[in-house]
Formats: structure tokens, C-alpha cells, sequence
């Protein structure tokens, strides 16, 4: 694993945290995260979990926890 791979797993894994547990946007979280874009965060989010951003957030919806931000 590179560290350019090592480092897009870890905004991923942070991206999926914010999705489940935040009220932020899909616009915010690309922006926090240093995405280039939301259409880019989209597509890699989408490249490793089979689906996009918005349509993860609606499936699993907001969930209340410890790692609220």
C-alpha cells in the first residue's frame, strides 16, 4: 500500500464516520477531508463501498453515538 493509497483509506474511513454520525453535508465532508471536489470525494467513496455518499447516508441513516461531531 502507498502512503497516497494509505492516506484516501483514512479519509474514508473518517468520510463514513461523518456520513453515520454528523448532520454535515456530502459538500462539507469532501471540503473537511480535502477532497478536490465533491464530485471527486463521490467517486472514490464510491469506488470502494459501491455507493455514493448520499445514497450510504439514506441507507444507514444518522445514528446518535459516542463519535457524534
Amino acid at each position: 500500500m502507498t502512503i497516497h493509497e494509505f492516506v484516501v483509506e483514512e479519509k474514508l474511513k473518517m468520510a463514513e464516520n461523518l456520513l453515520l454520525y454528523s448532520t454535515y453535508t456530502i459538500d462539507e465532508i469532501a471540503n473537511f477531508l480535502a477532497f478536490s471536489s465533491q464530485s471527486h470525494f463521490g467517486n472514490v467513496f464510491k469506488r470502494k463501498y459501491q455507493i455514493t455518499p448520499n445514497k450510504f447516508r439514506l441507507k444507514n441513516g444518522i445514528k446518535k453515538g459516542q463519535n457524534e461531531y
